[in-house]
């Protein structure tokens, strides 16, 4: 009759076995993957809006870095009023009111942006800049204040950004 030395020896010899496979056929899953960029980034499947899935993080930022026709958007309005428009294209310029569209989806948001006399601007390289600086076509990012006056949404501006 065998020792119990000799059933512990093989007991570990099979789990060390089964251990190899498994890791194994998880790194060859892995590599298939395109490697790890990261400690986190293995076998991560990211979905974009448009229905593709990326499998890495790093195939999702690519895939974003080369999609230069629609800008970053974003719409905040803050419980206090305080309204933040980024990514916002200057359709019409009129005296010192902004038109501005910012497509979401399939709607387009048109909002009236009121500059006024105390108004800060900035050049996209952040220096000081000016109304004048501003055409039709520009993407700009507006912060201000909610202003109830009109039908269409529209902000009294604080500072403007190109």
């Amino acid at each position: 009759m065998p020792s119990r030395r000799v059933f512990v020896i093989a007991g570990a010899a099979i789990a060390g076995v089964a251990f190899l496979l498994l890791f194994s056929s998880s790194i060859s899953s892995v590599l298939a993957l395109g490697g790890v960029a990261g400690a986190n980034t293995a076998a991560t499947t990211v979905q974009s809006s448009s229905g593709t899935v990326y499998l890495t993080p790093r195939d999702s930022a690519a895939a974003i870095a080369s999609a230069k026709g629609q800008p970053l958007s974003e719409m905040n309005i803050a419980n206090n009023g305080l309204v933040l428009l980024r990514g916002a294209r200057v359709t019409d310029i009129s005296g010192t009111t902004l038109t501005v569209t910012m497509a979401w989806g399939g709607t387009d948001f048109i909002w009236k942006v009121h500059t006024l006399y105390n108004t800060k601007y900035f050049t996209a390289q952040g220096e000081k800049g000016s109304l004048a600086d501003i055409r039709t076509g520009d993407v700009i990012t507006v912060s201000g204040a909610l202003s109830e006056n009109g039908a269409q949404p529209a902000v009294e501006a604080v500072f403007v950004r190109e």
